[in-house]
């Protein structure tokens, strides 16, 4: 599809992309991103890669999942 947004996004030193969801209500995408120094977190990227949420830095190191729920919160596991 020609027509469709696309973008790159790359995490901060430190941190590694270890899980990708797509939230069920808003369509943007559920990045979680782990580090082995407690800085782990769980950002959301609307359709343009900008971040529109973030929540966890210092208190995750390593994030195995993250699911999105159709109430729009979030399951993370470590």
């Amino acid at each position: 599809n020609t027509n469709g947004i696309s973008f790159e996004y790359r995490s901060p030193d430190g941190l590694l992309v270890s899980d990708v969801e797509v939230d069920l209500l808003t369509g943007n995408y559920i990045v979680a991103e782990s580090s082995f120094d407690n800085t782990g977190r769980v950002i959301k990227l609307d359709l343009y890669g900008n971040i529109s949420y973030s929540f966890g830095e210092g208190l995750y190191s390593v994030i195995s999942s993250v699911r999105s729920q159709i109430d729009g919160s979030m399951i993370i596991a470590t």
